[in-house]
């Protein structure tokens, strides 16, 4: 199995927050990987790289190393303070080609579809689940890799989302209301006074705006910067699949674009194999298609749950072709959690 990755600069301006905190000293670094450490040294002394940091791939350890330490180091709030702090802040020299390319999308709207289907270039571990009620846009946060990530890491994202959207829409926009489970029930207060919004009972995370703003534009945007930007991200995007395994590389696509993917063909059709090929090359990694489609459906279940969609509407959106199927899917997974 491959390592998974993900973006340099999103490790490296973590470590660097933790740091000026004095969560941890430049030197315990290595205790994570002397790599870790030597990376970060050249960065903060700006010394060139090729290619430049903003396209280089770290191993997730590093990231998940990181959170841990801060969970373990410090108590839930003052944990929980931290990671709100480092989301709400936007530094120039951490930028990376996923978050440069968001700033010349026309609207918010365009922003949010960009970084939801490409979000592996920042973390593949990190999905967002987009749903609209009739009077609100629900975005579902999930940090669902097969690591396990301490829930301030989940409060970090939280924060940044509302931060970018600040961002780039140079507005003074807040949410209407947070979502979350009994797990992030420590963190209500912080949460009401970080966000200045009601905190509602929910299940996962999810952070609800206004509709409307999908509609704001960027200022920033550049359409030519936009398409220069979005061709560099697929080609980082390509380099990175092709360096997985094919057991990823199919969840990648599943988790892209369930609807479509859950059709084996077209999966076939995407990884250029056939049928045969495939389920050779899965059982040589001790997965099966059908178990890999199953998982990736139980996640988007959840998050469509989250999000209040009605049952009735969901069986589209996990790729069932008729409703009896998807209520078959929904009456094994009960029984078997039972």
């Amino acid at each position: 199995m491959s390592v998974t990755s993900v973006s340099a600069i999103a490790v490296l301006d973590l470590a660097h927050e933790l740091i000026v905190r004095r969560v941890i000293a430049v030197d315990e670094l290595a205790l994570c990987s002397v790599d870790l450490q030597q990376r970060y040294l050249a960065w903060r002394r700006g010394e060139p790289a090729t290619p430049p940091v903003q396209e280089q791939r770290l191993a997730e350890r590093y990231l998940l190393w990181l959170w841990q330490t801060l969970e373990q180091r410090e108590s839930g709030e003052i944990a929980a303070q931290h990671a709100l702090a480092i989301g709400s802040v936007v530094h120039a020299d951490s930028i990376g080609v996923l978050a440069n390319w968001l700033s010349h999308c026309a609207t918010l709207g365009d922003a949010l579809d960009t970084f939801t289907s490409n979000s592996a270039l920042l973390n593949p571990s990190e999905r967002w689940q987009v749903s609209l009620e009739k009077d609100a846009l629900l975005i579902h946060l999930q940090l669902a890799g097969a690591q396990a990530y301490p829930a301030v890491a989940l409060l970090r994202s939280a924060s940044a989302l509302s931060c970018w959207v600040k961002h780039l829409s140079g507005l003074a926009i807040k949410p209407r209301c947070l979502r979350v489970s009994s797990a992030y029930a420590p963190y209500v207060a912080l949460l009401k006074d970080h966000f200045a919004c009601d905190i509602q009972q929910g299940s996962g995370f999810s952070v609800c705006f206004a509709p409307e703003i999908l509609t704001y534009p960027v200022g920033a945007a550049n359409a030519y910067m936009r398409q220069l930007l979005a061709g560099k991200a697929k080609a980082l995007a390509s380099e990175g699949l092709t360096a997985q395994t094919l057991t990823a590389r199919l969840q990648h696509l599943l988790r892209a674009d369930l609807a479509h993917y859950a059709r084996i063909d077209a999966c076939c059709a995407a990884l250029h194999m056939s049928r045969s090929t495939l389920f050779r090359r899965l059982k040589r990694e001790g997965a099966t298609y059908s178990e890999l489609l199953r998982q990736v459906r139980l996640e988007q279940y959840h998050a469509l749950l989250a999000g209040a969609k009605p049952v009735a509407d969901m069986h589209e959106q996990l790729g069932f072709a008729e409703p009896s199927s998807f209520y078959k899917f929904v009456k094994s997974y009960a029984t078997a959690k039972a």
